[in-house]
Formats: C-alpha cells, structure tokens, sequence
C-alpha cells in the first residue's frame, strides 16, 4: 500500500511541474488531478492546497540548494567548491530545468519571493566564508551588503544560465566556466 501512495505521489508531483511550468498561477488542480489519473479530492489527500503541493513540487530543488550553502559554509578551497558543483549541483539543476524555472521566475502560487529568500541565504554563508578569508590573509572583514552581492550575483548567474541554456546547448560547460571564473576570480581578489 506504501509503494502505491508514494508512486502517487512521484507521479502527482511530476504533473504538477508540467502544469506549473506551462500554467503559472493559472494551473488548474483539475487539471494535474487528470493528468496523474486520480480524482481531484485525493489530492488533498497528499497536499493541503495548491500552494503546498507547488512548495513540494519545487522541494528537492530547495534541497539542492541547501547542499549549495553547506559547500559556501564549509569554506573549501575554490577548486573543491568548482569540483563539487560540477559533480552534483549542476548536473542536478539542468535536469531539473523545470523546477528552477518555477522557483526563480515564478515565485509560487502566493507570490512567496522563494528566489530573494536563497539570495539572503547565500548572502549569509556567504559572508561567513569570506570572513573566515579576511581573517587568514589579516584583511578587512567584508560588509554583510558585500557579501550579499557576491552571493546574490553567483546565485543569479547559476540561475539565469539553468533557466536560459539548454542541456542540449551546453548548460553544463557553460554552468563550469561561469563557476570557475566566478570563484576563482574572487578567491584570488580577497
């Protein structure tokens, strides 16, 4: 019985990507109900209401971009956070197309700003990280406004080249250039 609710769920979930990317704040719960073959009412039985089940659609991608500020926080050499995001964020985030597409350009069913909340996050571990820098090299602490626009200025390049490159054109070579170019620049600056 598990099996089955949890491929309800998967399947659930993966319509309501399609029906948001394509319908925006006009998707239809009618709509997704349809196209992961069950009845409208069991929806509920899984989600509260469209903006929960648009928050779980979008979740794993949250979870990717945790695995971005622990990286940021952890205060790897440059080199290590390029290798690491080459592995395992980028790859995931351009397969993910979709629900970055839904988190940055679409903030969700009630306009939640989910892209200016992880600018702040990063904007944070960010400014943690360089601190830990500044100290090593006997340099001036960054300000917090610094660090948020280092971090909002990474955060946004990786977002803008997910949303407007395709796997097919190359999204992860270009994701590599603009992440070694980005970080090693900076860590050299600093």
């Amino acid at each position: 019985m598990q099996y089955k609710k949890n491929t309800t769920r998967q399947r659930l979930l993966a319509c309501a990507v399609d029906e948001f990317y394509q319908k925006k704040k006009n998707a239809s719960m009618s709509t997704i109900a349809n196209k992961a073959q069950i009845a409208v009412g069991n929806i509920y039985n899984y989600y509260e209401n469209k903006e929960a089940l648009f928050l779980a659609a979008i979740e794993p991608i949250e979870t990717k971009m945790d695995e971005l500020f622990k990286i940021i926080c952890y205060n790897c050499p440059a080199k290590k956070i390029i290798e690491i995001l080459n592995e395992t964020i980028f790859p995931y985030l351009v397969e993910h197309r979709k629900e970055v597409v839904l988190m940055v350009g679409y903030a969700s069913v009630k306009d939640m700003d989910i892209k200016n909340q992880y600018y702040d996050s990063v904007g944070i571990e960010v400014k943690k990280s360089l601190d830990v820098i500044c100290v090593k090299k006997g340099k001036k602490l960054c300000s917090t406004q610094f660090s948020r626009a280092v971090g909002r200025c990474f955060l946004s390049g990786v977002f803008d080249i997910v949303v407007n490159t395709s796997e097919e054109d190359g999204a992860i070579e270009v994701l590599d250039r603009f992440a070694n170019f980005f970080i090693t620049h900076l860590s050299r600056r600093l």
